[in-house]
């Protein structure tokens, strides 16, 4: 008999008698998030993130948990929770639509609770609205009056740094 076999057999044999050591199939898994940019425009649905189950290090080919997306923007478009299948050996982008302004934040969890995050800021969008308050139905020549404009983009955030020159 070889030495080869010869170990195995006395493996298969002591583990026979002894207890088994059960090790959490989590142990050295791991969700992985792709980096978002780093400015982001509000509601414009160019955010492709790409999802990665990690097993040991190295991509988990045979991984089919369920991940879902959360954010503290209220807003936000965000993929519905995916079940991966086998096709799609451990790796899938999705597409991502932040709508508030400012510092964001996003997570993915997966059912057996592996989670990941990546952060982004994200800019107002191209003004899509201006709201002007002040005007009056009638004004008396050489009279002034305050008006304040105000732009919005298509998400509702505040779109500063315009200039414009009202005539009557």
């Amino acid at each position: 008999m070889r030495l080869g076999a010869r170990l195995l057999l006395s493996v298969l044999i002591l583990t026979m008698y002894l207890p088994v050591a059960v090790v959490h199939a989590d142990a050295g898994d791991q969700i992985v998030l792709s980096p978002l940019p780093v400015n982001e425009t509000a509601g414009v649905a160019d955010t492709a993130v790409t999802v990665t189950a990690m097993l040991g290090g190295i991509r988990d080919m045979n991984y089919t948990g369920t991940v879902t997306f959360t954010t503290g923007d209220g807003h936000a478009a965000l993929p519905a929770p995916y079940l991966f299948v086998l096709g799609d050996a451990g790796t899938k982008t999705f597409t991502v639509t932040f709508k508030t302004a400012g510092p964001q934040t996003l997570t993915v969890t997966d059912d057996g609770s592996l989670s990941a995050m990546a952060s982004t800021t994200v800019v107002a969008g191209p003004p899509s609205a201006l709201n002007v308050t002040g005007v009056t139905t009638s004004l008396t020549s050489g009279a002034t009056r305050a008006v304040i404009a105000t732009g919005t983009d298509g998400s509702g955030n505040p779109v500063s740094g315009g200039t414009g020159v009202f005539t009557k």
